[in-house]
């Protein structure tokens, strides 16, 4: 079972009091062929609304994807801090760089497209050069889920993958559940994401949610960005080769352009790399001590709005990625997004673990 919570807020939150209930609404978001099978479908959207807190979260049940999170800023000013699609089709492009949704089997790059399990090699779908990322051609990312809404704060979603799907051995069921709550002791919004995967035969899961945030509003772009600032609960990194998959070695952050365990510019992060951006998976401390509890993984804030993301999982790891991508994407209300436009926090296992 994977487990992230991200506690959203602006710092001048106003705070909760006792019977603060939310709402829970199902809609129309598109229509979708399934390209594969030709079946029409009807894509489905759920509104996760607290209104005393002024927040609210919306979902669709393809790929399981965050669509937009609305939050206050410190003036009271309710804004979208994620990047996405008004349209199912552009979530459905491969060009697509999986705005919000739940990505797997495996999440990040499998080096060749291969593995071997119990001493039997599988060989993937490769849609990254010659290797396989965030699953495959279609993943969890790019099909159907069936949906439920779950009392007044929380939906569950649920796919079932069939046996050799883009390549993987066995049948795995597949369940993401979103709830937006209040902490009862911070009185800060929270959306929790639990993934749960059970299989009928052993089998690689790596499921990760990939929300693009931008805390100044979707619209900010990269000037809102740059301002960010960042701390990672990290003393260490998985080093990665030319084609940004990992060696197998740790490296200590100490002296390195990822030492991001002060508050850092996000600015500053991006050029200490001298290259595109930062796109690394960073190895939370006590990751992986054996007690698989819930930490302390991250905290980015942008001062202007006030808003702030405080970031906890019981995953090993956390992709950092300030979307380096070069590709321009005409997102919600048209807007459109550029490179640097916003940040991910990836929680997963180490990518390619499956190899080392």
């Amino acid at each position: 079972m994977g487990y992230l919570v991200y506690s959203v807020a602006c710092v001048a939150a106003i705070l909760c009091t006792k019977g603060c209930n939310g709402t829970v609404t199902e809609d129309i978001f598109d229509y979708f062929v399934d390209q594969d099978t030709g079946v029409n479908h009807t894509v489905l959207r759920y509104t996760i609304e607290n209104s005393e807190k002024k927040i609210s979260c919306q979902l669709i049940n393809f790929g399981a994807t965050v669509t937009s999170l609305r939050v206050p800023d410190k003036d009271g000013n309710v804004d979208d801090i994620l990047l996405g699609f008004d349209n199912v089709q552009s979530y459905n492009d491969s060009l697509n760089p999986y705005f919000g949704a739940t990505v797997g089997r495996v999440a990040n790059r499998i080096r060749g497209g291969t593995f071997k399990l119990d001493g039997t090699p599988y060989n993937l779908f490769k849609n990254a050069g010659n290797d396989t990322l965030h699953g495959g051609r279609r993943g969890f990312s790019r099909v159907m889920w069936q949906a439920e809404m779950k009392g007044d704060n929380q939906v569950k979603m649920t796919y079932v993958s069939p046996r050799d799907s883009e390549g993987f051995p066995g049948e795995v069921t597949a369940e993401a559940t979103f709830t937006l709550l209040v902490n009862e002791v911070t009185k800060i919004p929270q959306l929790v994401i639990t993934y749960k995967a059970t299989a009928n035969q052993r089998t690689p899961i790596n499921i990760v949610n990939h929300a693009y945030f931008n805390l100044a509003g979707h619209k900010a772009g990269k000037d809102g960005i740059y301002r960010h600032k960042v701390q990672i609960n990290a003393d260490q990194y998985t080093k990665l080769d030319a084609t940004l998959v990992p060696t197998g070695e740790i490296v200590n952050v100490t002296g390195t352009a990822y030492d991001l365990r002060n508050l850092t510019v996000v600015k500053a992060a991006i050029d200490g790399t001298g290259s595109d951006g930062v796109d690394i998976n960073f190895c939370i401390n006590g990751g992986r001590d054996e007690q698989k509890i819930q930490r302390d993984t991250a905290y980015i804030v942008d001062e202007t709005s006030g808003r702030y993301l405080k970031l906890s999982t019981d995953q090993p790891g956390v992709q950092f990625y300030t979307h380096n991508n070069d590709n321009k994407f005409t997102g919600k209300e048209g807007f459109v997004y550029e490179r640097h436009g916003a940040f991910c926090l990836e929680t997963q296992n180490y990518p390619d673990a499956v190899n080392h």
